[in-house]
């Protein structure tokens, strides 16, 4: 739940209170200036916390959310030779939740387990408690990572029935990494965002030898945006470009774009990541004023661009959570027709956000049609055969072949 929320303020605005009546009741407004839901000093998703004279007595979530991210450090208690970090993003989705991200600091090569606990706390090991399937039949934890040779993993899973905020919520709980032998290495706790995830892969078209994997958070704080994040299979030792680029897809290199500053009076990314030793990074960069995600110099669905130090764009993703979650899917299906991000044409917004019913809707009207076009076409059919009983068996043999030809050009439209 944390304490009162005012970072960045210069005092504790929270003095707003309440007044019972005779039977136990309020009903009212309260007016708190400065803050937002979405933009300077948001609130969407955070707590909200009714007081006794001498308790906190009751606790809810402004609004429902739809995404969450866990920062992974390590677990309360670990003395291990493994550090492992990691960015983890939890989207809700139709039958369940999705969970991607990326985990540095692995055994190379190997696989261990990764599963959601029943805690709400990484403070201590008992704060954490045992795998989350209360009120299941079955345990389903037996989720996995698998790493590669730097150590770092791309998570990319699906899990039906939890939710973020209604059967089976995971908001709020904590995430646990465990090594290939089962040892507990880390740990973070799963905190709903209003800004969106990326999930970075390798930029369209190149073809070099580093392999970069990322998941960064994109936030709005007090008019600006933060980056957060955690980037794997970088070059050691070093540092590079990470920027914004005006483009709203990474399809192709042309529509990526440059820089995004437009109406600016000069360029403002010399943002950079720093690697370890072992190419890992750690991204924290917060000296991004103007930016928004949606309003002033909006950069929600743009591309995020990751250079290697010799200022090759090696590395991208789109700033939309709902690109990490087709990613997801995409990865899931195994499908090679699936592409991995959803591009954006005219208006990406509309189009990311237009719900299920909508194109559930569009394709009935579109079926309806076709069968009344089929039944019409059989009716004419049916008329020209009464009236033309003389015509050959060849020119009949005709109009069948052109009928299939019809039916065949409908199934691929559909």
């Amino acid at each position: 739940v944390g304490g009162h929320y005012f970072e960045g303020m210069s005092s504790d605005p929270w003095v707003t209170t309440y007044l019972s009546n005779s039977e136990g009741a309020y009903t009212g407004t309260i007016y708190v200036a400065d803050f937002s839901l979405h933009d300077s000093y948001p609130t969407a998703y955070r707590t909200v916390v009714v007081h006794t004279s001498d308790a906190k007595a009751g606790c809810g979530l402004i609004g429902t959310p739809t995404k969450s991210v866990a920062t992974l450090g390590s677990y309360p208690g670990y003395t291990g030779n493994v550090t492992v970090n990691g960015t983890i993003g939890v989207f809700a989705s139709s039958t369940g939740i999705e969970v991607v991200g990326t985990v540095v600091g692995l055994t190379a090569n190997t696989g261990g387990g990764i599963h959601i606990h029943s805690g709400v706390s990484c403070d201590s090991a008992d704060d954490v408690g045992g795998h989350y399937y209360d009120g299941m039949s079955s345990d389903p934890w037996t989720t996995m990572w698998y790493s590669d040779v730097n150590g770092v993993a791309s998570i990319s899973l699906t899990l039906d029935d939890f939710s973020l905020g209604g059967d089976y919520p995971v908001a709020g709980r904590a995430v646990v990494v465990h090594d290939s032998d089962g040892t507990r290495v880390a740990c973070g706790l799963i905190e709903s965002t209003s800004g969106e995830v990326i999930t970075l892969s390798a930029y369209p078209s190149y073809s070099g030898l580093v392999n970069i994997s990322g998941t960064l958070l994109v936030e709005e704080s007090d008019s600006s945006i933060l980056i957060t994040g955690t980037m794997g299979g970088l070059e050691t030792n070093t540092d590079g470009g990470i920027h914004i680029h005006s483009g709203y897809t990474i399809d192709d290199a042309d529509g990526v774009g440059g820089h995004y500053f437009e109406g600016m009076s000069s360029d403002p990314w010399t943002t950079t990541w720093y690697s370890d030793a072992n190419g890992y990074a750690s991204i924290s960069i917060k000296d991004l004023s103007d930016f928004t995600l949606d309003s002033s110099y909006p950069v929600a669905y743009r591309s995020v661009v990751v250079h290697l130090n010799s200022g090759t764009r090696a590395s991208a993703g789109l700033i939309s959570s709902y690109s990490a979650y087709s990613t997801a899917i995409a990865t899931m299906a195994g499908s090679p027709t699936m592409s991995p991000t959803m591009t954006p044409t005219s208006s990406p917004k509309k189009k990311l956000k237009k719900s299920p019913d909508q194109d559930g809707g569009l394709v009935i009207i579109i079926i309806v049609c076709l069968m009344a076009l089929i039944i019409l076409g059989g009716v004419i059919y049916v008329f020209k055969m009464d009236t033309s009983k003389g015509k050959t068996n060849s020119q009949d043999s005709k109009a069948t072949s052109a009928n299939s030809n019809t039916e065949n050009q409908l199934h691929g439209t559909l």
